[in-house]
């Protein structure tokens, strides 16, 4: 292959990411191989920043829902946790004994209750958001997690839920 070591470091690039991948990038630089794996750069990091703002997000939405299902599980004072009172169908209750098993590595360690929460998808938490438990859930348990929403907490679930 002739020419410079970056054009060598490009062709090799462009081969592996295959120009199907890069048609994209390449239709918008004008086919210029160069501009076009910066464009894929640079749509790389956005992606990441994106991922990363989603996990945060993720992180806060489901501590701030854990703390208020603890409050009101504290309230049925049998002193079990949200996670064996919470009211939910049977998909519900199947994502909550999968979390449980991954969390106890199928049983072969104790259980932590942090460990459990951290392996319920962001779905579940979206779940319990949903207007099926407007009244089981979200006006005795999950309305205070948010409580910068709508003053009508029917309206804040809405906003929550999408």
């Amino acid at each position: 292959m002739q020419g410079s070591p970056t054009l060598w470091r490009e062709a090799t690039i462009r081969d592996l990411l295959t120009i199907e991948r890069l048609q994209s990038y390449l239709s918008a630089s004008s086919g210029d191989l160069g501009k076009a794996l910066s464009l894929y750069k640079w749509n790389t990091r956005a992606a990441g920043a994106v991922i990363q703002t989603a996990a945060l997000a993720e992180v806060l939405v489901r501590n701030a829902l854990d703390r208020q299902l603890a409050v009101w599980a504290a309230k049925r004072s049998d002193n079990r946790s949200w996670i064996d009172l919470v009211p939910v169908d049977l998909q519900g209750a199947h994502d909550i004994s999968e979390a449980r098993a991954r969390a106890t590595r199928h049983g072969r360690t104790p259980e932590v209750h942090g460990k459990v929460v951290a392996e319920l998808s962001f779905g579940f938490w979206r779940y319990l958001t949903a207007s099926r438990y407007l009244t089981s859930l979200w006006i005795p348990a999950l309305a205070p997690a948010f409580p910068y929403g709508d003053i009508n907490i029917t309206a804040r679930r809405l906003q929550v839920e999408k």
